[in-house]
């Protein structure tokens, strides 16, 4: 991830192995769909005014913050 083209590539790459798992969550018959969409919108609620926020300088700080509350 040293060059702009890989780092993109990367981050595409991560974003399909999450998508997976989500889709093949809400596949399951069984699933709690309400729960689902509690924690998504909580999620939401959270993450996307930080993301806004929060400088390019700080991602790191931001990154090891939502891996401490279990991202």
């Amino acid at each position: 991830m040293n060059h702009p083209d890989t780092a993109r590539r990367g981050v595409i790459i991560g974003e399909i192995g999450m998508l997976l798992p989500v889709v093949g969550t809400l596949l399951l018959v069984t699933a709690n769909f309400p729960l689902i969409l509690l924690g998504l919108g909580i999620g939401a609620a959270i993450g996307f005014p930080l993301a806004f926020k929060t400088p390019m300088t700080a991602v790191p700080q931001l990154t090891a913050l939502s891996h401490a509350f279990g991202a």
